[in-house]
């Protein structure tokens, strides 16, 4: 495939013939799709990877995508990933199902590194970030690659799962588990009602306590369906499971060789790092740790009551713009 010489977005397959897993299973084939847009070049030097949350798939980078955008394709070359799990990318709803191999964050950053080095043969990037579970896979991207990525932005960041993140995992599971229809993940049908009684359950847990206690019951109400509506009608269930399943295992601490509690401190890429002040799930408590380790941390947080969706907010609010403007500069700083 020849890259992109021109804007427009164009998405594109990647795969590989095996791909071994931290759990010792193996991926034949493994696919990534993605999606490139921009001018192209070959130093990779102006090369952006957007990775997406844990219920994102790549078109979510389109609202961070524009000439008055965070990320501008008449100055970048922009690639967005479907991680593994979900879009176009090896999935269990390709054909295993529950048998899906369980596969870790790190395991992300792996693929997603064979697809830059031997499809576009990029020897470097810009920029890599996302928020959620892209920031957690930026994240591993840039320790387990550390010359590549000379910068990180990595929006409602965390080193590792938080115990209430991993709980609301783990309801989203049970509350889908609880349709009949799932029948322990070999359904012939989606298990719809599950998805969106899971979908609503999560809302409530994403967003800030201010924002369910200022915002009138009939908008909550409206939000919350929108939510479940999304997991019902974008999402298999065994896929979206998947997901969240590799979100409870993430702790960049845990190494193939063992547990490194220094690791953050080796990290070479300068990094910027914008938790939201009202985030519950991933806190920003956790965050600040981060700041006091990793060598050339940046931190700008993000205000308001949206709590960990403040990353995620559509263009034209508040958040969108503070997320906008401090990776706009974070990315236009001299190295």
């Amino acid at each position: 495939m020849t890259p992109l010489q021109t804007a427009g977005w164009e998405e594109h397959v990647f795969s590989c013939d095996s791909f071994v897993l931290e759990c010792g299973e193996r991926l034949a084939p493994l696919r990534l799709s993605y999606a490139t847009i921009g001018t192209w070049r070959p130093d990779g030097r102006n090369a952006v990877l957007l990775l997406p949350s844990a219920s994102g798939v790549k078109q979510w980078a389109l609202a961070h995508v524009g000439a008055e955008e965070t990320f501008d394709p008449e100055r970048y070359f922009i690639i967005s990933v479907d991680a593994l799990g979900g879009g176009g990318s090896s999935r269990p709803s390709e054909s295993l199902g529950s048998r899906f191999p369980r596969y870790s964050i790190r395991d992300n950053a792996r693929a997603i590194h064979l697809l830059l080095s031997q499809r576009l043969v990029l020897p470097a990037l810009r920029a890599v970030g996302g928020a959620s579970m892209g920031a957690m896979i930026a994240l591993e991207f840039g320790l387990c690659f550390p010359a590549f990525a000379e910068r990180l932005f990595l929006w409602s960041p965390s080193a590792k799962c938080s115990p209430m993140f991993i709980a609301l995992a783990r309801l989203v599971q049970e509350v889908v588990a609880l349709d009949p229809v799932f029948n322990g993940g070999r359904y012939r049908h989606q298990p719809l009602q599950g998805l969106q009684a899971a979908g609503r359950a999560y809302f409530l847990a994403l967003v800030g306590r201010r924002f369910l206690e200022n915002t009138p019951i009939a908008d909550r109400e409206s939000i919350a369906t929108k939510v479940g509506q999304m997991y019902r009608q974008c999402w298999d269930a065994n896929d979206l499971l998947s997901r969240y399943d590799s979100l409870t295992l993430h702790d960049v601490h845990r190494r193939p060789e063992g547990h490194d509690p220094n690791i953050l401190s080796r990290l070479q890429s300068a990094c910027l790092l914008m938790p939201s002040r009202s985030d519950h799930l991933l806190p920003i408590e956790h965050v600040l740790e981060m700041v006091t380790t990793i060598p050339r941390s940046q931190l700008e947080t993000i205000e308001g009551e949206a709590g960990h969706w403040a990353a995620s907010q559509p263009p034209g609010t508040q958040e969108h713009r503070r997320v906008r403007d401090a990776t706009k500069a974070f990315l236009e700083a001299a190295a």
